[in-house]
Order: C-alpha cells, then sequence, then structure tokens
C-alpha cells in the first residue's frame, strides 16, 4: 500500500509540474506620451487683404489652448458687432500640431495654421479680408 501511495504522489507531483502556468509574456512596452499643445500663446494678426476699414482688427492675439482644442473670436470693430461679422473659430490641433476650421457663419471664412514648437503661424481667408498671424507660449 505504501509504495501505491508514492506511485500516486508521483504521478500527482509529475501531473501538477507538467501544468504549471507558462511564464508571463513581458509586460507591453511604454505608450508613446501624446502631444500637446496646450498652454497661451499671444503675439502679432496683421491684415493682408481688405476691403476699406471694415477688416481693421486689434493687433495682438491671445490664443488658450486647452485639450489642444481653441475657441477665437475675429473681432472687427468697424462691422456691426454681429456673430456674421466676427466669427468664432472652434479649433482642434492635430497630433502635427496643424489645424484647418471653417468659420464665419456663411461669410466664407478660413483659419488654418500650425504650431511648430513653442510657435504658432496661421492665416485667415474671408471673402473681403485676410490676415496673418503669429504667435509664441508663454
Amino acid at each position: 500500500m505504501h509504495a501505491k501511495c508514492l506511485a500516486l504522489s508521483f504521478i500527482a507531483f509529475a501531473v501538477g509540474a507538467c501544468s504549471a502556468a507558462a511564464p508571463a509574456s513581458p509586460p507591453p512596452p511604454p505608450a508613446t506620451p501624446a502631444v500637446s499643445f496646450d498652454g497661451r500663446y499671444t503675439g502679432s494678426i496683421r491684415i493682408t487683404k481688405s476691403h476699406n476699414d471694415w477688416c481693421d482688427t486689434p493687433p495682438s492675439i491671445s490664443v488658450m489652448i486647452s485639450n489642444n482644442s481653441f475657441a477665437w473670436t475675429l473681432t472687427r470693430p468697424n462691422l456691426p458687432q454681429k456673430d456674421l461679422y466676427n466669427p468664432t473659430f472652434q479649433v482642434d490641433v492635430r497630433p502635427d500640431g496643424q489645424f484647418d476650421v471653417e468659420g464665419g457663419n456663411g461669410e466664407l471664412t478660413s483659419l488654418k495654421g500650425r504650431i511648430t514648437g513653442l510657435h504658432m503661424a496661421g492665416e485667415i481667408d474671408g471673402k473681403y479680408c485676410g490676415y496673418v498671424f503669429s504667435a509664441d507660449r508663454s
């Protein structure tokens, strides 16, 4: 009987050893950190195309980016203060730093540009007015 118990013990040990879990696979490599352009960008904007003084705008620009998005309104004080004449752009910055969006509530206006490092540059093009801007993150 002792030999039979010893044989059964050996078989149980052998089966347990063979069914042991395989070694764990190595952990996945760390995820590439997401690109963030978040922060305040301040700089200047100037007119490149104008239909008399309607296109005048304050010469400075300030944009706050959060979660790689920002909203910015093109202010033109010599026009009626309506959304049609002072379009707000809702902008999402792509991982490569580029952005391109339409706005203007009917006044075919586009805003496009790029962020490289701490510098943002772009242009706004509308039916009667055009602008270029540049700003740096502070």
